[in-house]
């Protein structure tokens, strides 16, 4: 494990406290499950990029590449499943588009058009080769991006309710940063470092305060507080950690 792994590791944890408060609370309603599928995923994504980029199985970089590349589609799929369904009544949420978008991609990445080689860079750093076949995964993601953007800025100019006002800003705000980090990776310079996964804490740490303060999905008061408490210290020894790992990587080009 090197100190590139960090970056998707915090990202990784800073998503359990929302999964175990989310299965926790009872009773689910169908929202509860699309927020859990997307943790799931979110989590499953940067985990994927811990393993790649630690190098521990160097035989199976290729492999591991193209994992990840189904993982944050998948991650993107679900994202949308879940921020969809704040929809207004009578928007479409092109759900089968968002499935079918996402059989494609593992079905390009299978068959070699997606995922094209990892190659070591300087140090411990691996650059990661997506291949021309990325445009596949951009495309639909990009769409359903755009999508939320635009209705739920449309909605926001007709809301009258403070707390699902809040809601949405949230989700727009977690959508908005997500999408700006991952665009980055496609960068030169993004592909070596794992850029991406501080989009993806950023939006933890968006939803773990939407949860807490907006009531993103409903949780009890005992299980909010437990998680405020939880986040303050992952936000607390995440943020001690990046700063540290920063300063080695600005001092190691230096």
């Amino acid at each position: 494990m090197n100190i590139y792994t960090l970056f998707p590791l915090i990202a990784t944890v800073a998503y359990i406290p929302l999964l175990i408060t989310t299965i926790s609370s009872r009773p689910w309603q169908r929202r509860h499950r699309l927020f859990v599928l997307f943790l799931i995923s979110a989590m499953m994504w940067s985990l994927t990029d811990v393993f790649l980029r630690s190098n521990v199985f160097p035989e199976h970089s290729l492999l591991l590449l193209k994992l990840l590349l189904v993982m944050i589609t998948w991650m993107g799929v679900q994202f949308h499943c879940f921020t969809s369904s704040f929809f207004a009544p009578g928007e479409g949420r092109w759900l089968p588009f968002a499935y079918a978008s996402l059989a494609v991609v593992i079905a390009l990445v299978a068959l070699g058009y997606v995922g094209d080689a990892v190659v070591p860079a300087n140090g411990d750093r691996l650059y990661l080769d997506y291949g021309r076949g990325v445009i596949f995964i951009a495309i639909p993601l990009l769409t359903f991006v755009a999508r939320n953007l635009y209705l739920f800025g449309k909605r926001l100019k007709t809301l009258d309710n403070p707390v699902l006002y809040n809601q949405v800003l949230s989700l727009m705000l977690g959508i908005s940063v997500l999408s700006l980090f991952i665009l980055g990776a496609v960068l030169p310079w993004g592909r070596e470092f794992p850029v991406s996964h501080f989009g993806n804490l950023i939006n933890a740490l968006i939803l773990s305060y939407a949860v807490i303060r907006h009531e993103l999905v409903d949780i009890r008061v005992v299980l909010r507080r437990g998680l405020e408490w939880v986040s303050l210290g992952i936000i607390g020894i995440g943020s001690y950690v990046m700063l540290l790992v920063s300063l080695h990587i600005v001092f190691h080009l230096a």
